[in-house]
């Protein structure tokens, strides 16, 4: 009874999801990325100099402290549908670790203010998304217009960290979530092998952790198909939205306005 149930609610389930628009004859597509990434924004943490109580610092704008060149980076893209709708699951990795130096303007943690230092942003993202098409327009001339609505649950971890050039003062603030829902939307425009898409995603909602308030995710993309084969070249920009509070290490809290912001090239493979 049990094993006939379960088989019965397996193939409700495969019905269902192959009803979904880019389900009923997906394509598997792998998108190997190369970022220029940027880190702005501000960032603040709480000190205690000389033994003193907790105090509260004034927020940073990250340039003043080393945060001034983009930097290699690298990430991925897997996606099971139409080449529009469907499901995807990407991962990235963010490591921005440039030669600037800096000097803090106020204490952060256990590193004075004034402090020339050294700055270091590493963060991982997970995202798993489905968009689904629910307009589509097609002209004479066969260029087509294409909008979809879906969601997206992220997952990141990462650090920002400061380190006193030659001293050894480090401060380290750690940040993760729970699990992030957005609420997600696509617009294409294609025409003659061009293409250019606008994803865009919102969400004021976690799981829990230390991702806070309002989070947006936009991406412009624009892409060509080489005639006749299954190979896809796209060139893009990305800005994302990454505000964090909690506490850092010394139990000093920290309070980021962080925003990741980058150049993405890559190649788009159809199996």
């Amino acid at each position: 009874m049990i094993r006939a149930t379960t088989t019965i609610l397996a193939g409700l389930i495969a019905s269902a999801c192959s009803s979904l628009p880019g389900l009923d004859f997906p394509e598997l597509t792998v998108k190997p990325q190369y970022y220029l990434a940027k880190l702005r924004g501000k960032t603040r943490m709480q000190s205690a100099p000389a033994g003193q109580p907790l105090q509260n610092n004034a927020a940073m704008d990250l340039k003043t402290v080393g945060m001034r060149k983009r930097d290699d980076d690298y990430g991925g893209l897997l996606a099971y549908g139409d080449g529009f709708s469907g499901l995807e699951f990407s991962y990235a990795r963010f490591e921005i670790d440039t030669s600037d130096r800096g000097r803090t303007t106020a204490d952060w943690g256990v590193i004075p203010a004034g402090s020339i230092v050294e700055s270091k942003f590493d963060i991982e993202e997970f995202k798993l998304s489905y968009i689904g098409q629910v307009w589509e327009h097609e002209t004479e001339n066969e260029t087509r217009l294409q909008f979809g609505l879906g969601g997206t649950l992220a997952h990141r971890e990462g650090k920002f960290v400061l380190k006193e050039d030659g001293g050894g003062l480090s401060q380290i603030a750690r940040f993760q979530d729970d699990g992030i829902p957005y609420a997600a939307a696509r617009l294409r425009g294609s025409a003659q092998g061009f293409a250019l898409t606008m994803d865009y995603a919102w969400t004021n909602l976690t799981f829990g952790g230390d991702f806070d308030g309002q989070m947006q995710d936009y991406a412009l993309t624009g892409s060509y198909t080489l005639e006749d084969q299954d190979i896809t070249f796209f060139a893009g920009f990305r800005w994302l939205e990454l505000p964090t509070s909690g506490t850092g290490e010394g139990g000093f809290a920290y309070d980021n306005d962080y925003r990741l912001e980058g150049w993405v090239l890559g190649a788009e493979l159809r199996f």
